[in-house]
């Protein structure tokens, strides 16, 4: 019999993300520090890093910041109810979201954001998670850092190992 299997974590399953497409209006992109696509790459040890180079567009790291975002688009409408980030695991990590304001956009274009949750996330390595009230059928979900950590100094750089959204499994995994 063919078997069709979903990502699940917990009770938890990650939306196909094959289509997936991440943008961020800084990004350096040299060496180690890549595109914001390396923040849904699946690989913990690939991460977006936030400009630095001279002549690149720098971050404002501040509730009302600018080139302070990454956006994924889903490519579709997907259900959401749990956002992950992941910071980046290496010695001397510079970006570290330690402040955040997590959107949502329901439009192909992506023109009508609507803030789910802001807050503050330890200064550490771990999974940090924002659990929403219920889910929310979305098109694009955005993460702007409000403030930052990391061995560059505060509010400088932000990076991502991975981000994501997932949902709340509703149906067992059956054989078809």
């Amino acid at each position: 019999k063919d078997t069709t299997l979903k990502a699940v974590w917990g009770n938890r399953m990650k939306p196909n993300w094959e289509n997936w497409t991440a943008t961020a209006s800084s990004e350096e992109n040299s060496g180690s520090d890549g595109p914001a696509g390396s923040a849904i790459d699946g690989d913990e040890r690939t991460w977006w890093h936030s400009a630095y180079s001279a002549g690149k567009t720098q971050p404002v790291i501040a509730e009302d910041g600018s080139n302070n975002e990454i956006t994924i688009d889903f490519g579709k409408t997907v259900e959401a109810d749990v956002f992950e980030y992941l910071p980046r695991d290496v010695e001397n990590a510079n970006g570290t979201i330690t402040g955040y304001q997590l959107l949502y956009s329901t439009t192909e274009s992506g023109n009508d954001f609507t803030e789910i949750s802001k807050g503050t996330w330890a200064n550490d390595t771990n999974v940090k998670k924002v659990v929403f009230d219920s889910a929310i059928s979305m098109r694009r979900i955005q993460l702007k850092a409000t403030a930052t950590a990391g061995a560059g100094g505060t509010n400088r750089f932000i990076s991502a190992a991975e981000i994501g959204v997932y949902q709340e499994c509703r149906d067992e995994i059956k054989p078809v």
